[in-house]
């Protein structure tokens, strides 16, 4: 009998060590992209804020003049204070009305103007129905401007009195500064203003940061084309002995290798050694992948 040796595995070890080579060299070209886009991805973060915060502090300046310049000579403290009855509110809209028509011309992006009293009741709103309601205002910014500071915020218009907004808007710039009236804060101005030009801003600049990310990873993959380009096929057909030849030509059908012995009269273990031999000359595991490693380097045709 003939003595079985042991399975050379040396070139399996060596396909795989080319493997995580190639592996470790492509995941070194894909960094730079890699850290370009996260740069990319953390500018565009940066410029997002700060460009939300100049839209903030342009809009409180504008309500701040708002309060300044007109609502704090309509608004009284008697308004201000209980009881809030319903001729007080109509007195109050009476003359806030033709000021905010004033205010929320063509173009000027204000969606919502309310007066809102230390209890949290609207005793003012451009939308007549909020005019009454007690809302529970536990916002920071607005405890912030009963504290005399000016409060503002990009909102998501998600609260009970600016939630019906929110299929018109998405979002709004929303400021609250408190009016002033013998030194005290007797109630506190909100103002909403439409996001538009910093919605736009934000698509044109997500939009810019997404194309110079498809650019890198485009450009990635060609430069990782390039640099590591396809390992050419080996001579598959290296040391293979006419016999061998023989029996691979006879391994491309249904023969068993039974078979494969009668037809070329050898016996069946015989036929065993061929084999072994010939996938460790083509460095394949299986009879399968060495036929089809044979034939795709055109060894053999497939009978």
């Amino acid at each position: 009998m003939h003595a079985l040796s042991a399975p050379d595995v040396t070139p399996g070890l060596a396909r795989l060590a080319r493997l995580r080579w190639d592996a470790r060299r492509a995941g070194l070209l894909a960094l730079p992209a890699v850290l370009s886009i996260v740069l990319a991805i953390g500018l565009a973060w940066f410029i997002d804020g700060r460009v939300t915060e100049l839209m903030l502090a342009q809009a409180a300046s504008r309500a701040v003049d708002h309060v300044r310049l007109g609502v704090l000579d309509l608004v009284t403290a008697e308004d201000l204070g209980e009881p809030h009855t319903p001729d007080k509110l109509d007195a109050l809209a009476s003359r806030m009305g033709p000021a905010v028509d004033r205010m929320r011309q063509a173009g000027s992006g204000l969606i919502r103007i309310n007066v809102i009293a230390r209890d949290g009741t609207v005793l003012y709103s451009d939308d007549a129905a909020k005019r009454g309601q007690v809302v529970p205002f536990t916002k920071e910014d607005f405890v912030r401007a009963l504290s005399g500071q000016v409060g503002r915020e990009e909102s998501n218009l998600s609260t009970p009195e600016n939630a019906d907004l929110k299929s018109r808007y998405h979002d709004a710039l929303e400021v609250y500064v408190p009016l002033l009236i013998n030194g005290r804060v007797a109630g506190v101005y909100e103002m909403y203003q439409d996001t538009g030009p910093m919605r736009t801003l934000r698509v044109l600049l997500w939009s810019v940061v997404v194309v110079f990310s498809v650019g890198l990873c485009v450009l990635g993959f060609k430069r990782r084309a390039a640099v590591l380009p396809a390992r050419p096929r080996p001579a598959l057909n290296v040391g293979l002995t006419p016999r061998e030849l023989d029996v691979l030509r006879l391994m491309t059908t249904s023969h068993t290798y039974r078979d494969i012995a009668e037809r070329l009269v050898i016996s069946e273990e015989t036929v065993r050694t061929h084999v072994k031999s010939i996938l460790r000359k083509l460095g394949q595991p299986d009879s399968t992948r060495a036929v089809v490693a044979a034939v795709k380097a055109g060894i053999v045709e497939l009978l």
